[in-house]
C-alpha cells in the first residue's frame, strides 16, 4: 500500500513549512515552461497537482 496523509496539502503550504523548519526561503517562482523543459512529462504533477487519498488504509481504520 502506499502512504499519503488524509488531509492533503497544497505544495506552497509544504513549501512554506519545509523552509520554516530548515530555517531557509522556501520557494522561488518557477514559470511552467520551464518546468516543463526541465521535467518533461514529470512536471505536470507540480503545475496541476495529484489528489491522493488513503482510502484503503481509512477504511482498514489504520
Amino acid at each position: 500500500m502506499n502512504f499519503t496523509s488524509p488531509n492533503p496539502a497544497r505544495h506552497q503550504e509544504l513549501a512554506r513549512a519545509l523552509g520554516q523548519a530548515w530555517g531557509r526561503p522556501s520557494v522561488l517562482p518557477v514559470p511552467g515552461f520551464m518546468l516543463r523543459m526541465i521535467l518533461g512529462e514529470s512536471a505536470q504533477v507540480i503545475l496541476e497537482g495529484q489528489k491522493v487519498l488513503p482510502q484503503r488504509l481509512l477504511a482498514c481504520r489504520f
